[in-house]
């Protein structure tokens, strides 16, 4: 008990400052921006697939693929490699925008469903009723 508190007065006075969301890292020889790992902090498996597997839809993209350095370490690292006359940068901010879309889409199809239920539940309910 007592450690604790000490451990916690302590942590009190010392400032921990987070880690940026997102760093790009470019390829070491490739001056054209075209090669980029991005380090994707306090994200998993998640977003890394979503990202990937829109990426990997692109023409502009030639490579992508992510990796979760180690289980205990909270972020992904994200490879893109892109095509002549696209940049690894502009890649990343495009799929990170259309997973905004596709989150939006999501939640709004699931909130119309889930807001109409009771009424296609007693509209199914009744239907029965009369049948029998």
């Amino acid at each position: 008990l007592l450690l604790n508190r000490i451990m916690a007065t302590e942590m009190d006075e010392v400032e921990v400052e987070a880690p940026p969301k997102v760093e790009m890292v470019p390829t070491e020889g490739d001056t054209s921006g075209r090669c980029a790992t991005f380090t994707v902090n306090a994200e998993d498996h998640t977003l890394g697939n979503v990202l990937r597997f829109i990426l990997a839809n692109y023409d502009e993209t030639e490579f992508c693929g992510y990796t979760v350095p180690h289980p205990t370490e909270h972020k992904i690292l994200l490879r893109i490699q892109a095509r002549q006359g696209s940049t690894a940068k502009d890649l990343f901010v495009r799929s990170v925008k259309d997973a905004k879309t596709i989150f939006k889409n999501m939640r709004r199809q699931f909130t119309n469903e889930y807001d109409s239920f009771p009424a296609k539940f007693a509209t199914q309910c009744s239907l029965e009723e009369s049948t029998s």
